[in-house]
């Protein structure tokens, strides 16, 4: 992406912000609670080491989940669990088949070869979008 069209991209996902409500002020104050949550979580492990993978998900899910829905959800929640599950399983099964992006025939291969994770992506999404609905 070249400097105009990130500043068209950056300008227009401003504009929407904004018509949704949101200023600055609000994504502040919801992402300085997410960050006291997210230190308050990262103490609780006492200085052992952990899977950053999962405590970073549940907090950028729980800053646009605090957008979109006006508050946030606990990181203990079993349904929040279930949610921040499937979106890292869709996002790693993309992240295998990003490739084929560039080369459209690679995805032709890797599902005759049944190596596609593209139906663990589109499930995981499935199922997020129940729990929005």
């Amino acid at each position: 992406m070249n400097a105009r069209e990130w500043i068209d991209h950056r300008r227009h996902s401003i504009h929407v912000l904004r018509n949704l409500g949101l200023n600055k002020s609000v994504l502040f104050q919801n992402i300085l609670e997410e960050i006291d949550h997210f230190c308050s979580a990262l103490e609780s492990y006492g200085g052992k080491p952990i899977d950053s993978r999962e405590i970073i998900t549940h907090s950028v899910s729980n800053i646009i989940y605090a957008l979109v829905f006006g508050r946030r959800i606990d990181y203990n929640d079993p349904i929040k669990k279930q949610l921040d599950y499937h979106i890292l399983q869709s996002s790693e099964s993309l992240d295998l088949t990003g490739a084929s992006n560039y080369m459209p025939w690679l995805s032709w291969l890797l599902a005759k070869t049944g190596l596609s994770k593209q139906h663990v992506a589109a499930k995981g999404l499935r199922e997020v979008q129940k729990y929005v609905k």
